[in-house]
């Protein structure tokens, strides 16, 4: 489970580095392609955006996002028709707030780009957001990138609201590691009513975690619960996770990402592969130079997994 830093700076860890060169690269994808589309709106929102620098590292989540804003408004092909990019950060800590806030003002102002920062709780953000802009949560095309330290800073109800929305999409740190230590440490960790969050309430999450379980197949469990979860929720017909590794190669976290348009799960998938060398599903912090993602990814491989799937079966294409 990823612990809150004590200070303002933190070391970024290598799957941490990782997952900013994702967001950029898929950020900089969706905003020239959505920005194409016409002169509407498009939202952006990082819950938990941090002090946008780390110790080794030049820049977070907050630049990355306007670093591809930036490059999508300079693009001519496509040309990027969008009126107004409104970007939204969300950091609850004071001091990493006002970090944050200093590095955004050294940004040259673009009347295209409209940046908003609260210093608060995320969800609170999200009920201050459902009042003054109503419609990232019918019809506007948004962008959500949640990561929190520990799993019980995020409701799937929040998850679910966001995703009702047939024009967003969702990029969700899952704290596996984070939901099998609180499985484990019962009510200690005030269990149930933290699982009852993260999972929803009426989920089957206490009848799918065994005692035997160790808190890693646990961590794998919640993710199948977490992915039948979005399935439930109406036209969010993509979803992809894949599994982040701490120094110890023990599962750290997921990587979960949920959209209602397949071309969205394509551009994740290239954003992905573009870090990648030998391509698994999973990345590692015990090599970090490999940027293990997605592997194997062969034909064979797939096929012979479908030939084992539906053998026998009559299935539909979808």
């Amino acid at each position: 489970m990823s612990s809150t830093p004590s200070t303002l700076l933190w070391e970024a860890e290598p799957h941490t580095i990782a997952k900013i060169e994702i967001l950029e690269s898929y950020l900089t994808a969706y905003f020239k392609i959505l920005g194409s589309g016409g002169p509407e709106e498009i939202l952006y929102v990082d819950g938990f955006a941090g002090p946008d620098e780390y110790v080794n590292h030049p820049f977070g989540s907050p630049t990355a996002a306007l670093r591809a804003v930036t490059e999508a408004l300079a693009s001519t092909s496509p040309l990027v028709k969008c009126q107004k990019f409104r970007l939204l950060f969300v950091e609850k800590q004071r001091d990493r707030y006002e970090h944050l806030c200093e590095r955004i003002k050294a940004i040259p102002d673009n009347p295209r780009i409209q940046i908003t920062t609260r210093c608060d709780d995320f969800e609170a953000s999200l009920g201050w957001l459902q009042t003054t802009l109503p419609h990232a949560f019918q019809y506007m095309k948004a962008f959500f990138f949640i990561d929190p330290f520990g799993p019980t800073s995020v409701s799937f109800a929040s998850c679910k609201s966001i995703l009702q929305n047939p024009r967003s999409e969702l990029f969700l740190n899952l704290d596996g590691d984070g939901i099998g230590r609180i499985s484990k440490a019962g009510e200690q960790a005030s269990a149930k009513k933290n699982l009852a969050s993260i999972f929803g309430e009426g989920e089957d999450w206490q009848l799918r975690f065994k005692p035997q379980m160790t808190v890693t197949e646990i961590g794998h469990t919640s993710l199948e619960i977490y992915k039948e979860n979005i399935d439930k929720i109406p036209s969010v017909d993509y979803r992809f996770a894949y599994e982040m590794r701490g120094k110890g190669d023990q599962l750290n976290y997921f990587l979960l990402f949920a959209s209602h348009h397949r071309l969205g799960l394509e551009k994740m998938k290239e954003a992905m592969e573009r870090i990648n060398v030998n391509r698994t599903f999973e990345f590692s912090d015990a090599n970090p130079t490999q940027h293990d993602l997605f592997s194997p990814n062969s034909e064979e491989y797939y096929a012979d997994k479908m030939l084992l799937q539906f053998t026998g079966k009559t299935a539909t294409y979808r």
